[in-house]
């Protein structure tokens, strides 16, 4: 399929888009790269004067000194473009395999977005350039290891320059002779790599994806709700008029509609006071709310930020900071912490699905889904793992010139393994309560189960359902042979964990 995306609206709900055709398609879109008259109007501008600047011979970072700690090191007039290339050879400098093709795709075309806002001073050459790759359907090398986030992203966007001048970084190339190179002018392979646009891509893909955990999480609640005849008075609408936040009424809003569409009958046999996992379960989410919304603003943010250095303001040339990370890093690390919550509170509501008798209607004899929970602890472990803050940790590079790093790829990696651990865990509860509506023959629409699943699986998840109630370990054995193939029927096929981090 093809996509028309006009450069200067470029934001986080076309991303999302592409992220969304990715994961549920197996495809990345050719896309088609609208640049708008205003916009070359800028960049000419922009290049004009750096041109000439150049010609007056004044000594300006980046274009003719050297980088980092080696600002005060004078470039020759006659290097400047050897300067820029070897820029490239030297940063291009990571180390493991590579990232996942919409990463390296979307890094690219963050990067120009950024870039054609008028600051950078590269040519139109350079924009048309990187226009023409994105359409043409390349896909850069990006090696897995290898950003701080600190002066940007400097190895991840060198290793995409270098596929711009050496073809066998570009992993999709059918023809190489046909390919065409390009020749980096003055200022410009500094002006590319000097920038966030690679953390900013996994950033947006993990805001994308919290998107779909938290109403996956909502569905599974629900559906846990359902299982234990938790007393759904919790949730009342008229709650809502006590506490003043908005994400509050709308996870209650939420949970009485899957309640509605799910339930035949509404049940009335519940205890009076629920467990807080089921009981606070809004005003615990409400939070992870909160800093979705601002995350995905963040993004929008990023996108219309000029971030390399130095940047060109009305004539001047200024060396600023805008290409730091540690905005994406933090936010990652916050998001991270409501992620484990999430997966917490389902562990704990795992327990009280299992209880009496682990969901087996021959306990002792049969152990049941037992060990299932086990499999949850497990995982959440390793979740803590990947929670734990980055942004604080700072390690000073460059003989200490840069000398406060948040490491924002690090933050946002671990974010994309959070989330991908919190689906599998929340995947757990979804079978454990599946497993209890029917052992108790608890009235469920079919219809509009099926529905709810197929948002989050591969569309024959459905015919799994045809198993349950599994009665006892030999039925077990004969349905599924044991319970790793049960996890595995229903892990394997959730749609928003299908992509290599």
């Amino acid at each position: 399929m093809s996509l028309k995306i006009k450069l200067k609206s470029l934001n986080y709900k076309i991303l999302k888009e592409l992220f969304y055709i990715y994961l549920n398609k197996a495809e990345i879109p050719k896309l088609k790269i609208l640049i708008s008259k205003e916009e070359k109007e800028d960049i000419i501008k922009s290049y004009s004067i750096l041109e000439k600047i150049l010609k007056e011979n004044k000594k300006v970072y980046g274009i003719n000194t050297g980088f980092g700690k080696l600002y005060n090191k004078i470039i020759d007039s006659n290097n400047l473009k050897e300067l820029q290339n070897n820029l490239i050879y030297s940063h291009f400098a990571g180390y493991g395999s590579d990232i996942d093709d919409i990463f390296s795709v979307i890094t690219i075309l963050i990067r120009l977005k950024q870039l054609s806002l008028g600051y950078s001073s590269v040519s139109l050459d350079l924009i048309e350039y990187i226009k023409n790759y994105i359409e043409s359907g390349y896909v850069a090398f990006i090696p897995f290891y290898g950003s701080v986030g600190g002066s940007g992203d400097l190895i991840p966007l060198a290793s995409i320059a270098a596929s711009f001048i050496n073809a066998n970084k570009i992993k999709n190339l059918k023809n190489k002779s046909k390919f065409k190179f390009y020749e980096f002018k003055p200022k410009e392979a500094i002006a590319f790599i000097n920038g966030v646009a690679f953390s900013l891509t996994l950033f947006s893909f993990g805001v994308f994806l919290v998107e779909y955990l938290i109403s996956f999480s909502n569905f599974v609640f629900s559906l846990s709700l359902i299982a234990n005849n938790i007393n759904y008075n919790h949730f009342n609408l008229e709650v809502s008029k006590t506490r003043k936040n908005k994400f509050f009424l709308i996870i209650l809003k939420k949970i009485n509609s899957l309640l509605k569409n799910l339930l035949l009958s509404f049940y009335e046999d519940y205890a009076l006071q629920a467990p807080y996992s089921y009981r606070c379960y809004p005003q615990i989410l409400e939070s992870f709310y909160i800093i979705i919304e601002n995350s995905k603003k963040i993004v929008d943010d990023e996108l219309n930020t000029a971030s390399d250095n130095p940047l060109l303001i009305e004539n001047n040339f200024y060396s600023a900071g805008n290409f730091h990370g540690n905005t994406i890093s933090t936010f990652s690390d916050h998001m991270k912490i409501h992620i484990f919550q999430v997966a917490n509170i389902s562990y704990e509501r795992q327990n009280h699905l299992l209880n009496p008798d682990f969901l087996t209607s021959k306990p002792g004899l049969s152990s049941g889904f037992m060990i299932s929970h086990y499999l949850t602890a497990h995982l959440l472990a390793e979740l803590k793992t990947y929670t734990n803050y980055v942004s604080i940790n700072n390690y000073p590079v460059s003989l200490n010139q840069e000398d406060f790093i948040t490491h924002s790829e690090v933050s946002t990696k671990n974010l994309l393994k959070s989330i991908k651990i919190a689906f599998k865990i929340l995947t757990i509860e979804l079978i454990m309560s599946l497993q209890k509506i029917k052992l108790k023959n608890i009235p469920i629409n079919q219809d509009n189960l099926k529905k709810e699943l197929i948002k989050y699986f591969e569309n024959d998840i459905i015919n799994e359902l045809n198993y349950f109630p599994i009665t006892d370990d030999t039925d077990l054995h004969n349905k599924y042979n044991n319970l790793y193939n049960l996890h595995a029927k229903f892990i394997d096929k959730l749609r928003f964990i299908k992509f290599k981090i």
